[in-house]
């Protein structure tokens, strides 16, 4: 699906389809494992354009999803976008790869190995022109007035997008940590790919990602570090979505706490099961009009669904962290839907 449209998402307000399909074409970029990675010469080409055009204005208030990939964050952002006076941006990797070549966790843009924290000190105003001259050309050429950009990993940048943008704001989104790490799973098996001996796939070019998590998260968990030996080789999916699930829920709560006036948590099954509360208190919380009927009405309609908590083994290795945090995110009631295999 193009640029994350439907018929439905036409139909509720076809003039959000221009912004769609130019953000998508020149500003979000094309990921490894994605079709068009071709036309990524335009898009860097493209962002160059937009820092040199004299805007006596920047955008100074952008407005992030973040958290763990597969919660609600693509569902969320395509609802937002549907919003009269808001530019969406689906994960423009490539643009923030434009201001700093050591943020590539996937390998879509750089053979230069990720770095889930960013140093603050290297966020200076040019860097922060490099993004913000982007933002203002989208806004200009949508008519809208409010960014949001969706890049789940950002959560672990936040003091470094904070440096940058200091009235930034953050959508955190939650999720059932099974329901989390199943959808995982099935997206490596949908979306796996392979070029020449290299695989591509949601831990990126030979589990690149996934060496990041287990070099530089995991040895920040007291808990996890212990056994960082066993879990660095964990092969299945959905073990290694645990790991991450863990320290990315972590960063959350710890985010919520740091930055009460900039963090906002939705919650997965809030967001499907009362769609228009969560949306409304999200909406406020951005700071834009509330009035919008045909954002109401989309998000409804989008969002309305039972989630039904799945079941799933949990290693051995992680079972206290994974049972700790599903318990402190609000999820200990489905807790004796959970089995520990043994057999790792």
């Amino acid at each position: 699906m193009i640029a994350q449209l439907d018929k439905t998402f036409v139909k509720a307000r076809p003039s959000k389809l221009w912004g769609r399909l130019l953000a998508y074409g020149l500003f979000e970029g094309r990921p490894l494992t994605t079709k068009g990675q071709w036309f990524n010469p335009v898009v860097f080409a493209f962002f160059r354009l937009c820092r040199s055009l004299p805007y006596k204005q920047l955008v100074d208030d952008p407005v992030f999803i973040v958290g763990m990939g597969r919660s609600g964050t693509t569902a969320l952002g395509s609802v937002l976008s549907m919003h009269r006076d808001i530019a969406y941006l689906n994960e423009p990797k490539a643009l923030w790869h434009s201001v700093d070549d050591n943020e590539d966790l996937i390998g879509s843009y750089s053979e230069n190995i990720g770095q889930y924290r960013l140093d603050v000190k290297t966020a200076d105003a040019q860097k922060r022109r490099g993004v913000a001259g982007v933002y203002k050309t989208l806004l200009k050429l949508t008519g809208t007035s409010k960014v949001v950009d969706k890049y789940p990993e950002l959560l672990f940048r936040i003091p470094y997008v904070l440096a940058l943008f200091p009235n930034a704001k953050f959508i955190m989104l939650t999720r059932n940590g099974i329901d989390n790490c199943k959808s995982i799973s099935k997206w490596c098996e949908e979306h796996s790919t392979s070029a020449g001996q290299a695989k591509h796939d949601w831990w990126g070019v030979d589990n690149r990602k996934w060496n990041a998590i287990c070099d530089q998260l995991v040895p920040e968990q007291k808990d996890l570090v212990i056994c960082k030996d066993k879990i660095e080789v964990f092969q299945s999916n959905f073990d290694k979505a645990s790991v991450e699930w863990i320290v990315t829920s972590r960063e959350i709560i710890t985010a919520l706490q740091k930055y009460p006036d900039s963090a906002f948590r939705v919650d997965y099954d809030d967001l499907c099961s009362n769609p228009a509360d969560t949306l409304n208190g999200l909406v406020s919380f951005i700071g834009l009009d509330l009035t919008d009927e045909v954002f109401e009405k989309y998000g409804r309609a989008t969002m309305a669904r039972q989630t039904v908590s799945a079941k799933a083994e949990v290693s051995r290795h992680v079972e206290q962290a994974f049972n700790s945090v599903m318990s402190n995110l609000g999820y200990s009631g489905i807790r004796p839907n959970l089995k520990t295999r043994r057999s790792k």
